[in-house]
């Protein structure tokens, strides 16, 4: 019952590591999604303004959208107070740039509760352990798992998780857009994404197993962690 660990699964002992910042994770995500639209909504407005303000094309705008155009006058109305577009484009640029700053002043703040607690935890439990462990692990190998494993962590939290969500959200919005425009293009660039993500995969679950290979159970924090 000694060896029980408190943690099994590495699921859970990242829900105890982010104990206390989660709520900064929460809206990171939910600031880089916003800041992931915004930024493929000025592309569409000035499309929209070359296309069928300046230019003479018909307005190719979702149904709702269209109905609002034409109920305020349609292009020609837009063509007198081109300028107010202008003004859009940059308040919602300006907008883009804040939530972006947002979302990483999120992250990093996340960040910082997470690597207290974390470190916290460690030297508790490290303190606790009897002398026999100690002789049995070397003080550099304690040092190095307490400092770069945990870094890593720390750049899978702050970084890779919430780009990792932010990209998902924009290749979404951006198919919908495509599929707007020309359905059998989005199809062409869709027929690549399945071979990205497997070659993707593939490669990280390679580099894992060699990883793996490298460091014995007992080179590792992780199960010094779950015992806590």
């Amino acid at each position: 019952m000694k060896n029980k660990l408190r943690y099994p699964t590495h699921a859970s002992l990242l829900l105890r590591l982010v104990k206390g910042s989660k709520h900064f994770f929460v809206l990171s995500i939910l600031f880089a999604c916003i800041t992931s639209f915004l930024d493929l909504i000025n592309p569409r407005i000035i499309s929209f303004s070359v296309d069928s303000i300046l230019g003479t094309s018909a307005p190719d705008l979702p149904a709702p959208l269209q109905l609002l155009l034409d109920r305020v006058g349609g292009p020609a109305l837009l063509r007198e107070y081109i300028g107010y577009i202008a003004v859009v484009i940059l308040c919602i640029a300006l907008l883009a740039a804040l939530t972006r700053y947002t979302f990483r002043m999120m992250a990093a703040l996340g960040q910082e509760v997470m690597l207290k607690s974390t470190r916290d935890l460690l030297y508790h439990h490290i303190i606790s352990l009897p002398l026999s462990w100690h002789n049995q692990n070397h003080t550099g190998d304690i040092i190095q798992r307490c400092t770069s494993d945990v870094d890593v962590i720390r750049a899978f939290l702050s970084e890779q998780l919430i780009n990792l969500v932010r990209m998902t959200v924009q290749i979404v919005l951006a198919l919908i857009f495509m599929l707007h425009i020309s359905l059998h293009l989005t199809l062409i660039v869709m027929l690549f994404i399945p071979v990205i993500v497997i070659f993707h995969f593939s490669f990280m679950s390679g580099s894992a197993k060699v990883f793996a290979k490298s460091m014995t159970w007992k080179d590792s924090y992780l199960p010094l962690l779950r015992k806590i």
